[in-house]
């Protein structure tokens, strides 16, 4: 089992600039095989950011993502990803509010250059609700050439920078931008912790 620190956004567009909706996370390592990982996760989106300038959602929101990972070989894996995100009473930049439920939807192949240093190539796909009148959906579609790499330490802890350009295709042609990625992951309990606690329960 595994917490993560909390992810942080800041967003940065030509209409607007700011913190975004901080999320807490908790992920799970369900499966953890040669070849296969699966660790769904489920975080609480924190109201952070200024519904009134497009920035968050005005509302604590409840997010689950489900990612699976396969290893194709010594230097290539791909990574897919499915989640929802539900908002209970989500406040739109006019004051308005409404119950708004989002989808996301993402793929990525991954070329190992050494154990640590990664080269990413993702698509993704993102359905979101908005808060109007109208309930218009809003449809994104983005490929993101990246990078990454991985910080590791004695304690446990894997510290995770990124980089990556996000190139839009239909129906977001003509959108590009740049994502600065940076994760903390600490495990909740250690190996030793856990051999334990499995003797116990054992006897």
């Amino acid at each position: 089992m595994h917490l993560n620190t909390p992810s942080v956004p800041h967003l940065t567009d030509p209409a607007r600039t700011g913190l975004g909706d901080v999320a807490l996370n908790y992920r799970y390592q369900l499966v953890n095989k040669e070849a296969v990982a699966l660790s769904p996760r489920f975080s609480l989106l924190l109201p952070t950011g200024k519904s009134k300038r497009d920035l968050g959602r005005g509302s604590l929101g409840y997010q689950t993502n489900i990612p699976l990972s396969l290893e194709l070989s010594d230097r290539w894996v791909t990574h897919w990803n499915l989640g929802a995100t539900f908002t209970p009473h989500r406040k739109g930049p006019d004051g308005g509010k409404a119950n708004t439920f989002d989808l996301n939807a993402g793929a990525s192949i991954i070329y190992l250059l050494s154990e640590n240093l990664n080269l990413m190539l993702e698509t993704v796909w993102n359905s979101n609700q908005s808060v109007e009148e109208n309930g218009n959906t809003d449809r994104t579609f983005f490929i993101n050439p990246g990078v990454r790499y991985a910080i590791d330490s004695k304690s446990g802890l894997q510290i995770v920078p990124g980089l990556a350009f996000p190139i839009g295709l239909r129906p977001s042609r003509n959108e590009y931008g740049l994502f600065l990625y940076l994760s903390f992951e600490h495990p909740l309990f250690s190996q030793k912790e856990s051999s334990t606690s499995e003797k116990k329960r054992d006897k």
